[in-house]
């Protein structure tokens, strides 16, 4: 990651985003999806995050179950590009960072993730109510 990108991230919103990346690379993937981004997530949220999320199944080891690897015979990628999905994603974490006053950290990742609906979040939840109160929830943990 670029040095003036890294400097809009918190050190776990940093590391979120490197674990995405290699959950990619060891996977062969050509992108670095949705999926790897929550695995990052998980994987480096604080305790508060962990203890919001556990409940509804989402956990570092679920989520990295889920990224699914290449097909034998894909190419080794070095540096797999992020998809568009996941640069809008970025963009909004960063954009309500900016509201907040703050850089990107996991939790604001994961409000992104749950603010465009994306579908390796939704797959855990089980209704309307249930994403609107994890948003919500979420949310009030990234303005703490």
């Amino acid at each position: 990651m670029a040095g003036d990108v890294s400097a809009h991230f918190s050190d776990d919103g940093r590391a979120a985003v490197a674990a995405a990346t290699a959950a990619a690379r060891d996977g062969s993937a050509a992108e670095v999806t949705s999926e790897h981004l929550l695995a990052g997530v998980l994987r480096h949220a604080d305790q508060e995050l962990r203890e919001l999320l556990t409940p509804f199944g989402l956990t570092a080891d679920t989520a990295r179950r889920r990224c699914l690897p290449g097909r034998p015979g894909d190419p080794v990628v070095d540096a797999p590009a992020f998809s568009k999905r996941v640069k809008e994603i970025l963009r909004l974490a960063n954009l309500t960072a900016r509201q907040d006053d703050g850089r990107i950290g996991c939790a604001g990742i994961f409000v992104a993730l749950m603010l465009r609906r994306d579908s390796a979040v939704m797959a855990y939840l089980r209704d309307k109510a249930e994403v609107d109160r994890l948003t919500s929830a979420a949310r009030a943990l990234t303005q703490r």
